[in-house]
């Protein structure tokens, strides 16, 4: 227990770190979105119109199921 008093618990973060995570960060943004891009088209003449407007409902449902258990809002 005596090393853990003597070492002070700094964060320190440094530029390649940042950068390394901020790139890992926007890639993991472009991927979905850019899957989503290329196959809306091909989800909206599979489905339909009618059926597409019931997606989002079915996608906002599920992600409110699991809300609760985020690790967000549990503090």
């Amino acid at each position: 227990m005596g090393w853990m008093m003597e070492q002070p618990n700094k964060l320190r973060i440094s530029g390649s770190l940042l950068a390394r995570n901020t790139l890992l960060n926007l890639i993991g943004q472009a991927v979905p979105l850019s899957v989503g891009v290329v196959t809306s088209p091909f989800i909206v003449r599979g489905l339909g119109t009618e059926h597409l407007g019931l997606s989002p409902l079915c996608g906002t449902g599920a992600r409110f199921k699991t809300w609760p258990r985020s690790r967000v809002w549990t503090g």
